[in-house]
C-alpha cells in the first residue's frame, strides 16, 4: 500500500512538472554601437541612391522633404535607439539631397503612413531592428521609406549589422 502510494506521489510531481513550464527569454546582448552606425550610414546611402529620389526631382524639380519616426527595436539586443534616430538625421542632411524635418516624440508613435498623409512632408522613414536569424548576436538594420500615394513602403533596404 505505501509503495503504491508512493508511486502516486511520484507520478503525480514528475507530471506536474510538466504542466508548468518556464518561459525564458533569449540573453540579452549589447550591438556594437559603432558597427550599428555603420550599418546605418551604409543603409542610408543605399537608401539614397535607390530610384525613387531620382524620379521624385526629375517631376517635382526640387528636393524631397522627408521625416524619420517610428524605429522598432525587434531584438533581443540592447540598443540606443535615440542615437539611430540622430544618425538617419545626419546622413540624409549630409547627402544634400532631401530636407529633413526633425520628429519629435509624439510624432514617433504614429504610423509612417499617418505620418505621411498629416504633415507637409513628402516622405517618411521607418526603421525596423530585428534578430539575425543565421548568426547569434547579431542584428538585420531594416528602412523603409513611406509616402502618403501608398499605404506599402515605396522602398525597404536592409543591411546585417555585423
Amino acid at each position: 500500500m505505501k509503495r503504491r502510494v508512493l508511486y502516486i506521489l511520484m507520478l503525480v510531481f514528475l507530471s506536474g512538472c510538466s504542466l508548468f513550464k518556464k518561459f525564458t527569454e533569449e540573453p540579452e546582448f549589447v550591438v556594437d554601437e559603432q558597427a550599428l552606425e555603420q550599418t546605418v550610414n551604409k543603409t542610408v546611402n543605399d537608401l539614397m541612391s535607390s530610384a525613387w529620389l531620382s524620379d521624385f526631382m526629375s517631376e517635382q524639380n526640387e528636393r524631397p522633404i522627408i521625416m524619420t519616426s517610428l524605429i522598432t527595436n525587434n531584438s533581443n539586443g540592447i540598443i540606443d535607439v535615440n542615437t539611430i534616430y540622430e544618425t538617419i538625421d545626419m546622413q540624409l542632411v549630409k547627402s544634400g539631397q532631401v530636407r529633413v524635418v526633425k520628429t519629435d516624440e509624439a510624432q514617433r508613435i504614429l504610423t509612417p503612413y499617418e505620418l505621411a498623409k498629416g504633415e507637409s512632408v513628402d516622405y517618411v522613414i521607418s526603421s525596423i531592428i530585428e534578430n539575425n536569424p543565421t548568426k547569434d548576436s547579431s542584428v538585420i538594420f531594416k528602412i523603409s521609406l513611406w509616402s502618403d500615394k501608398t499605404r506599402e513602403p515605396v522602398t525597404e533596404i536592409e543591411n546585417i549589422v555585423e
